[in-house]
């Protein structure tokens, strides 16, 4: 880090234990080298007799993330997110609207700009997954097989189709029943979100997820600069 640059501590709130792990193995050691301390909770989805649960998204996921949102920015914190725009609440802001996109990078693009807006301040940087945490691995499906296959057979011929089907690696969800993480229980049964995808996404690199998956790559590249801005 250069005497240029300032210290900077960054807050993510996220989705779930996958998104979690993601954040805490990969993603904070990789910012650390640009001065930027990381900080991460998982979304409460619900909470009764005095019990909270966390991860996943409900209809009122929304409101207590913005809850979170607002008290983090009362510190000298930058805030962002990682949530799956798969299964994403209607009642997020732009969700309806971005429903009208054909194209996915608009659809959630039209999301994040209505957050941003929402929330009204330039230290909170939105950022939904497009699809979700899998679309990511689809980075190289050789490495997704080379975890997959101690479990079992090669399932490479398997992964090609999906994969040939698409232009990058976030495009990849026509159905709801054909989201990356489905169509990875569809051709390994035994997937485990935390303990494959983690390890998947280790073999993988996150440079070369940011090559194929540009969505991401921008969100990236924009928390690295955080000690570059004002």
């Amino acid at each position: 880090m250069s005497r240029k640059q300032k210290k900077v501590r960054l807050h993510i709130i996220v989705e779930g234990q996958t998104e979690e792990t993601f954040i805490r193995e990969i993603i904070r050691p990789y910012l650390f080298r640009f001065g930027i301390t990381t900080h991460w909770h998982v979304i409460i989805n619900s909470a009764h007799k005095n019990r909270v649960y966390r991860g996943g998204v409900s209809s009122g996921t929304y409101g207590r993330l913005r809850a979170d949102v607002y008290r983090l920015l009362d510190t000298d914190l930058r805030v962002t997110t990682m949530f799956d725009c798969y299964g994403l609440p209607g009642n997020f802001p732009g969700a309806c609207e971005a429903r009208a996109a054909i194209d996915p990078y608009e659809k959630v693009q039209i999301i994040e700009d209505a957050m941003r807006a929402d929330i009204g301040s330039d230290r909170f940087i939105p950022f939904i997954t497009l699809h979700e945490f899998e679309s990511l691995l689809f980075s190289d499906i050789r490495k997704i097989d080379e975890v997959m296959r101690a479990h079992g057979r090669s399932r490479m011929d398997e992964l090609s189709v999906i994969r040939d089907e698409f232009l990058n690696p976030e495009e990849i969800n026509t159905h709801p029943l054909l989201s990356p993480s489905h169509r990875l229980k569809q051709i390994y049964p035994s997937y485990q979100k935390i303990s494959d995808g983690i390890l998947i996404a280790h073999r993988i690199s996150l440079s070369k997820i940011r090559r194929s998956c540009r969505h991401f790559d921008a969100w990236m590249t924009t928390l690295e600069s955080l000690p570059n801005s004002r």
